[in-house]
């Protein structure tokens, strides 16, 4: 395509050509990106596009008067060699010019989605309940948003990158299903549900916590005592259980190590958690098919002796 309508009488290389092309389109975007994120005067990007328009303005002014005088113009600046027509350079300049114009809108990063959506709508009408779409309550969504580092993923919002994550946790499902829900590209959704995950992994030491302080240990058998009704287990600090998780079964002859007694393919999380839920301890990673004792013998909280303290 470039080959046959940008270059006349064969003066420029057609490899060079498509670089050049490909290397301007790809700075004028990023520039307009950026700028967008940061709508601030004075920063980089706008003092980016003010050069750059600078330098469009006198290649528009140079090719004005080639065209006058009905010299071929030679597109871009910097470019050498290039011969263009004068009206395929008008097309190419109007087009730059076009998406500069865009830096100059005062956008807000969240403004990048439809805030109509009905996933997002919910969540910044601040009253409505997010338990249907999130799994969390409102309260527990918030506190999570404040502990996450807060630091935006390739231009998104920690927002939007939060609530996609837990969207698709809370459902489980496939990128391509939460990418028409948030009206994004898929690989957007691929993208910021990794990094929103590997983030709150990262919390895990931080929030599970198998001892908690001496003072609350009685607290957490009356929350146990309470549960079940009965005096017996004020005496209680934790409830262990374990679930199967279920994965698509691992190719190869290991895969069938991962079938579970329900047949179902799975790895298998044990966890403690407190009389209110909270999560006290985890260990999880081994095949569906291993048995629960097993398990629990190969943890830490068995093979270490993370005993809560006495009383």
């Amino acid at each position: 395509v470039a080959k046959n309508s940008m270059l006349v009488d064969g003066q420029m290389n057609s490899r060079l050509l498509k670089q050049w092309v490909n290397h301007a389109a790809f700075h004028t975007q990023m520039l307009i990106h950026q700028a967008r994120l940061e709508v601030a005067d004075g920063s980089r990007a706008v003092q980016a596009a003010g050069v750059y328009q600078g330098q469009l303005n006198g290649a528009s002014s140079d090719g004005d008067d080639k065209g006058a005088k009905g010299e071929r113009d030679t597109g871009y600046p910097g470019s050498e060699g290039g011969r263009f027509s004068p009206e395929q350079s008008r097309r190419r300049r109007a087009r730059l010019q076009q998406a500069i114009g865009l830096m100059e809108m005062d956008v807000d990063p969240i403004a990048i989605l439809n805030p109509h959506l009905p996933v997002l709508a919910v969540f910044f009408d601040g009253q409505k309940d997010l338990m249907k779409d999130y799994r969390l309550g409102r309260q527990s969504l918030e506190a999570l948003l404040r502990i996450l580092p807060s630091k935006s993923t390739q231009g998104w919002s920690h927002e939007v990158n939060v609530l996609m994550t837990l969207y698709w946790l809370a459902h489980g499902l496939s990128y391509s299903v939460v990418s028409r829900a948030y009206d994004v590209p898929k690989s957007t959704v691929c993208r910021l549900v990794h990094t929103g995950v590997q983030k709150i992994a990262a919390l895990r030491q931080e929030v599970i916590k198998l001892s908690p302080p001496p003072g609350e240990l009685e607290e957490v058998g009356q929350g146990f005592a309470r549960l079940a009704n009965s005096p017996v287990f004020s005496r209680c600090v934790g409830a262990i259980d374990g679930c199967h998780v279920r994965i698509k079964t691992p190719p190869g002859p290991l895969g069938q190590d991962y079938l579970n007694r329900k047949l179902f393919p799975s790895i298998q999380l044990q966890a403690v958690c407190d009389g209110k839920g909270f999560f006290l301890n985890t260990f999880v990673g081994y095949p569906g098919s291993v048995h629960d004792t097993r398990v629990l013998k190969n943890s830490a909280i068995y093979k270490q002796a993370l005993i809560l303290p006495f009383g």
